[in-house]
This record gives C-alpha cells, sequence and structure tokens, in this order.
C-alpha cells in the first residue's frame, strides 16, 4: 500500500535543460574558451550537485578555467532563468496532499537548486521531507540517497512510490523494494497514479 510518494525535482517538477544552463553560461565566456568550458562542465556537473565542490567554489574555478565574466550574483539569476515550474505536477501534488499522502522530494541538486529553487517551489508547503543529493553526499542512483529517504518516509521501502524522469534511477528505487513511476509528463503521471489506485 502507498503511503509515501516520493518526487524528483527537476524534470518533474520543474523544467529545465543542462544544454540551456551551459549555452546559458557560454554567453559569458570568449569564444575560445568554448571547448574549455564544455570540458569543464562535463567534469565538475556531478562534483557540484554530489557535494564534493560548493556552488561558490564552483563558479570560482569557472572564471578561473574558462575566463567566465560574470560574477556570483548574476550568476545565480543567470542559472535560474533556465527553469519553470510544471504546472500539472502542482495541481498533481494537491491532489495528492489532499488525500492524506506523506510527500517528500528526493533530487540530484545542488545549493542553488535547493536555496533559491526547491525551497521557493509553490507546492513546497505540502512536502513533509526532502532528501538533496548535495548535503548527504549521495547521488541517485546511489543505494544511499533512497535509503535517507525511505528512513524519512517513516515507513517500509514497499510503502514508497518513487516518481522520476530517469529509468535508471526508478530501477534502482524498485531493487530497494520501492515502487516507481517513470515520468514523462503530467497527464502520463496522472494515468498511472490512477491505474494504481493512488488518485
Amino acid at each position: 500500500m502507498v503511503k509515501a510518494i516520493i518526487f524528483d525535482y527537476g524534470k518533474v517538477m520543474s523544467h529545465y535543460s543542462r544544454l540551456g544552463i551551459m549555452l546559458g553560461i557560454m554567453k559569458h565566456v570568449p569564444f575560445w574558451k568554448y571547448p574549455a568550458t564544455f570540458v569543464f562542465f562535463r567534469k565538475n556537473w556531478a562534483r557540484l550537485n554530489g557535494g564534493s565542490v560548493g556552488a561558490e567554489g564552483f563558479h570560482a574555478r569557472l572564471r578561473k578555467e574558462c575566463g567566465f565574466r560574470l560574477d556570483y550574483k548574476d550568476t545565480v539569476k543567470e542559472y535560474l532563468t533556465a527553469f519553470s515550474h510544471i504546472g500539472g505536477t502542482t495541481g498533481i501534488i494537491k491532489r495528492l496532499k489532499a488525500r492524506g499522502y506523506r510527500l517528500q522530494i528526493m533530487s540530484n541538486c545542488n545549493e542553488v537548486d535547493h536555496e533559491f529553487l526547491i525551497k521557493k517551489h509553490p507546492a513546497i508547503g505540502l512536502f513533509d521531507a526532502v532528501t538533496v543529493s548535495y548535503r548527504l553526499k549521495k547521488m541517485k542512483p546511489e543505494k544511499g540517497i533512497y535509503l535517507d529517504a525511505i528512513k524519512k518516509s517513516k515507513g517500509a521501502a514497499e510503502d514508497c512510490l518513487f516518481i522520476d524522469d530517469s529509468r535508471k534511477n526508478i530501477g534502482a528505487a524498485v531493487a530497494l523494494g520501492m515502487k516507481g513511476i517513470v515520468f514523462r509528463n503530467p497527464a502520463q503521471l496522472e494515468r498511472k497514479l490512477k491505474g494504481m489506485g493512488v488518485l
């Protein structure tokens, strides 16, 4: 029986494109630094979300290695423009809360995502717990981040339903005994939830 529903953030609760983020950054580096910037992102993005480097440290290295021109405050503003709420998901979250489910977020994210996006999402007040990779220093599909979310659910793995856009991340959840839905869009999610008798 599903008691806790755990949502991924990026591409489930909020639209974003990693390529879009990178292209936004590229506007502020010299053109001859474009190759170095692509290499920098490929090497350091997981380190940022995994908590081994902080946002300000990431920014300082971006300036030093790639000739990035914006200061930290303006970089955060530029970064945030790449995100927008998925209204259909927000509506589903509200309906699930009205039905009495425990709601949680489990996300591979950095401190900027957490402070400026997750904490300011219009439905954040409906969530009972949040698990974020940069604090835990474990990322999906690593086992540890799922165990943290299960613990916060105050129930068993089989009582948890995880919603994520990545099939690999859902596979890791199912391997631990959780239920899972690979998210494509709000309409598809609603159909899946109704099929499971959750909504």
